[in-house]
């Protein structure tokens, strides 16, 4: 299993700084002695970021609210105490290991512009009306219908293992999964259909605006057909992890296959097994690296992550493969690839046929050089 660095909370504190807190977060402004919240609206300066004792603290004089900068991180992203360590971690995490400032300050330069050329003259661009969505929280109607689909699963005795079984995952993926909001089996267009999360990176963490539903085949001889809900929010990917803030970034074709590498890793076996600093990626399809860039850079790319690409075994994947390892690299500290053996098509046919152990796993990425040989992310 990976396993990343656990650093004393004290040593995380002494580590942190508010330039890094501030684009992490995506706080507006600059952090100062005297300056307008970054919380909330604020006609007049009522926040102030100082140092005493060597250590970085924060003010609201308004709320006479107040702490170290870890303390700054639930007010922003809304989040609980736990989580605000580990995304504090992952953040001094980072920055020890020379990554530099973290989460929206992307790569801006000739690196990026370059990329997005490139995906805008291979094969098919994104359209002009994705490139301009802007993303808006999901409606009432389209979000009640998700937690009624969460709490029909979790409340199944049968439904979770028939989705684990039909997938070659273990039945705690699954539960995972739904109980971290990104799986759910909502009534959509008169059936239940497995749906996967579609979320939109925002200021300090993620916006829900929909989800990716998987319809059975209307009739014998035909294929699965999928759909947004609701329509027009395009093809945002699924992510599982902190993406902009990572320093391993593993991307597959699609939700399965991030699922299946996730449960062959071990990563969703409880709740708190998922690794620091590790984000998977499923860009929805051959074609879905582009709206990746699209809706991901360069505001929300990591600085320096490595990436592995995992395409899929077929004539499509090829393509993706090629295209997207041109538009990648330039803006990735290295990129590697793991292409499933024949006769299986995808990392999630390969799973389900020979299940991979977390340590093979493991094996794996020590053989690509992404982790040393205690686990721990390069």
């Amino acid at each position: 299993m990976i396993a990343p660095p656990k650093l004393p909370i004290a040593e995380v504190t002494a580590r942190l700084t508010p330039a890094v807190v501030w684009a992490a977060l995506g706080l507006r402004g600059k952090p100062g002695r005297s300056i307008k919240s970054p919380l909330r609206e604020d006609a007049n300066p009522s926040f102030s970021v100082y140092e005493n004792a060597g250590k970085w603290k924060w003010k609201d004089h308004a709320s006479e609210e107040g702490g170290d900068l870890i303390d700054l991180i639930p007010k922003a992203r809304d989040c609980s105490n736990e989580e605000a360590l580990r995304f504090a971690r992952e953040l001094v995490g980072g920055a020890a290991h020379g990554r530099g400032v973290p989460a929206s300050h992307g790569r801006r330069g000739r690196g990026w512009k370059n990329a997005v050329n490139a995906a805008r003259q291979s094969g098919e661009p994104a359209r002009e009306t994705e490139r301009r969505f802007k993303p808006k929280a999901w409606p009432d109607h389209v979000r009640d219908a998700w937690r009624e689909g969460a709490d029909w699963l979790l409340r199944n005795e049968i439904e979770i293992p028939r989705l684990a079984k039909w997938r070659g995952i273990a039945p705690q993926t699954v539960r995972e999964l739904v109980k971290e909001g990104l799986l759910s089996m909502p009534v959509c267009r008169g059936n239940r259909a497995v749906s996967f999360l579609v979320q939109y990176p925002r200021r300090g963490g993620w916006m829900p605006v929909g989800y990716h539903a998987r319809h059975e085949p209307r009739r014998a001889g035909l294929r699965a057909w999928w759909t947004y809900e609701p329509g027009g929010i395009f093809a945002v990917p699924f992510v599982i992890g902190s993406f902009p803030i990572c320093r391993l970034a593993i991307i597959t074709e699609g939700e399965w296959d991030a699922l299946a590498f996730a449960d062959a890793a071990g990563w969703l076996a409880h709740e708190t097994a998922f690794p620091e600093g590790v984000a998977l990626v499923a860009v929805r399809g051959s074609t879905g690296w582009r709206s990746f860039l699209d809706h991901y850079g360069p505001r929300y790319w990591p600085t320096a992550a490595r990436f592995l690409l995992i395409p899929d075994h077929d004539q499509a994947g090829q393509k993706w493969r090629e295209e997207f390892l041109v538009a990648l690299k330039p803006l990735a500290r290295s990129v590697h690839l793991l292409t499933p053996a024949p006769p299986h098509k995808d990392f999630n046919d390969a799973h389900r046929a020979d299940p991979f152990t977390p340590e093979a796993i493991d094996a794996v990425l020590g053989r690509l050089g992404l982790i040393d040989a205690e686990g721990r992310l390069l």
